[in-house]
């Protein structure tokens, strides 16, 4: 899946990658349409983020607790800065700018789920089972 995503980036709409037909397209483009997108949390917070917050959090000291919770609180406010700079910078690339920025990341994407599939078949070879 996340290979298809890289894809998708990469290529771009003409790939026919995409899962949203014509009406959907025509029904997101009606005015006044605002979209809650509720899987937005898991790409913010991801599950290694999420785990690495609940095992650091069970470790009940509270000068950890508080580091924790200050690196927590930073990592959100970074997010929120990035995501309300999002506009000025996609202005200021340009739609050209925006396009070469979404295909490097999408090649940089392709690369990773590759490393992904190769670590994921190193480590089944050495877990298996051998006669």
């Amino acid at each position: 899946m996340l290979f298809l995503q890289a894809l998708s980036l990469v290529f771009g709409a003409r790939a026919g990658l995409s899962s949203i037909n014509a009406a959907e397209q025509r029904e997101a483009l009606g005015p006044g349409d605002i979209a809650v997108f509720p899987i937005a949390f898991p790409l913010i917070a991801g599950p290694g983020a999420l785990a690495a917050i609940v095992l650091l959090m069970g470790r009940a000291e509270p000068v950890r607790i508080a580091i924790v919770l200050a690196a927590l609180f930073l990592c959100l406010g970074l997010t929120y800065l990035a995501l309300l700079g999002a506009d000025r910078l996609k202005a200021l690339l340009g739609v050209t700018g925006a396009d070469v920025v979404g295909r490097v990341s999408g090649v940089l994407l392709g690369a990773l789920a590759a490393q992904f599939i190769f670590d994921g078949l190193r480590e089944a070879r050495l877990f298996a089972v051998v006669p």
